[in-house]
């Protein structure tokens, strides 16, 4: 039996690294939930825009149970392009990492397209 599911004790350098994971995948939370706000913000004047919104969020929910989603966001992008054009969605995520930098957060190189 195990000694109790303890685990050893973090070293500083393991603790920052781990604090600063969780930071940025909150950030990267909140970005998400962002674009995805401004999307139907945005598509609140089209009903049909709308619905194929929500269908779409239906549908990245249901895959994400099926644990058939490795990135919500490039899955979101790849989603939402169709629905809203490339050129929108282009301008929403200049919005949205513009109030993100606003806010200070960061981004990492890999998260820029």
């Amino acid at each position: 039996y195990g000694g109790g599911g303890q685990q050893q004790p973090l070293s500083p350098e393991e603790a920052q690294a781990r604090d600063q994971r969780r930071a940025e995948g909150q950030q990267h939370a909140q970005l998400v939930r962002d674009l995805v706000k401004l999307l139907f913000d945005r598509a609140s004047e089209n009903p049909q825009q709308t619905q194929q919104l929500k269908e779409m969020m239906r549908g990245m929910q249901q895959a994400r149970q099926a644990g058939q989603l490795s990135s919500i966001p490039k899955e979101l992008l790849k989603r939402a392009e169709p629905i809203v054009g490339q050129q929108r969605l282009k301008e929403y995520l200049t919005i949205v990492r513009q109030k993100f930098r606003e806010r200070g957060g960061t981004l990492s190189a890999g998260n820029r397209r």
